[in-house]
């Protein structure tokens, strides 16, 4: 099933789809959350996401033990309800954002965590995609109303085993989405990227596309899973490295994330196709510098072929050297001067 959003078409042969998620990164501030989808365009993402909800939409008010993060998190300490206080966009800015994207001219669409976002969003700002985080994969009554707005959808892995996937593969089975690689871990190290899921999630799914969310802290996981067939790329920006914000340690600033963007660019172009053909810098390259059979003294016409007067050397603009035995012995048609690429026309 092709995968529209907002009329750019996510297929084998097009670009990666390169989203820049804003998160909690305007800090409860309006004006940096424009500033982050102009940032966002200069840097060269297709799309920007945020995150739309209310501290409400994802947990209670609870000082229960339950609700305290560990240290498995950059939030330790923090009970969850006051997390998302900090972490969340308040649902009357999606409009005024989505006015503001629309201006800037790149696409804007969000993360959901209930129905009543969904509700919200389809009514107020009508986004082309929903995006729906790893830790929302069990949340069956958002899965089944983002259906109903027959959308494309976006789906992170992150904690989720094969199981589960393939679930919500069937549940979303009448509406084009995705798939995209995910280690919930913030920041996420190298070793527990295991990009080579990539390949795993499409074969198990017979899908086409699949993508990656990338937590780590820099940008060459994101720019390699490219190479293993990412379509789709989502991964965090923040204005700049001084103000610290609750996804700040796996989060890029602008020229950072440009300088990714530049990056799977480059191995889009490295990739090409996977039809064996010379290029035309290999056909030059070939004929310049490659071996061909030349004409190493001065011959006259019947003069014999010998190991001493044509040699296999460079450039290639002569025979194959392959012919060069086939010649010896051999007599020439023509006059020769040294230097002079062999021809066919040349051996009688």
């Amino acid at each position: 099933m092709n995968i529209t959003i907002d009329g750019k078409l996510i297929h084998n042969t097009s670009q990666t789809y390169i989203i820049a998620e804003i998160s909690c990164n305007h800090k409860q501030q309006l004006r940096k959350a424009i500033q982050l989808i102009e940032q966002a365009k200069w840097a060269g993402a297709d799309a920007v996401k945020m995150q739309v909800y209310y501290p409400q939409d994802m947990t209670i008010k609870c000082r229960n033990p339950l609700f305290k993060l560990k240290n498995s998190t950059p939030w330790e300490g923090e009970y969850l309800h006051d997390l998302y206080v900090q972490g969340s966009t308040p649902y009357p800015w999606a409009s005024q954002l989505s006015e503001v994207a629309k201006k800037v001219g790149i696409t804007l669409f969000s993360s959901v965590f209930s129905v009543e976002a969904v509700d919200f969003l389809e009514e107020h700002v009508r986004p082309p995609a929903y995006k729906v985080g790893s830790f929302e994969i069990s949340h069956g009554d958002l899965l089944l109303r983002l259906v109903e707005t027959k959308k494309p959808i976006i789906v992170s892995t992150g904690i989720a085993n094969m199981w589960e996937i393939t679930r919500v593969d069937k549940i979303l089975s009448s509406v084009p989405h995705i798939f995209l690689k995910c280690s919930s871990t913030y920041p996420t190290s190298s070793y527990e990227c295991n990009l080579l899921n990539i390949d795993a999630l499409r074969s198990m799914l017979h899908c086409d596309y699949v993508g990656l969310s990338d937590h780590t802290s820099g940008i060459n996981t994101a720019i390699a899973s490219v190479a293993l067939g990412a379509k789709v790329i989502e991964k965090h920006i923040k204005l700049d490295e001084a103000g610290k914000s609750l996804d700040d340690s796996f989060s890029l600033v602008p020229k950072k994330f440009r300088e990714m963007v530049y990056g799977v660019r480059e191995v889009e172009m490295a990739l090409g196709s996977s039809e064996w053909t010379l290029t035309t810098g290999q056909k030059e390259a070939r004929q310049e510098l490659g071996r061909s059979i030349f004409v190493v003294e001065d011959m006259e016409q019947g003069d014999v072929f010998t190991l001493d007067n044509i040699k296999v050397i460079r450039p290639g603009h002569g025979m194959d050297p392959w012919k060069y035995h086939d010649i010896i012995g051999r007599k020439i048609t023509r006059h020769t001067s040294r230097g002079t690429p062999l021809t066919q026309m040349m051996v009688g």
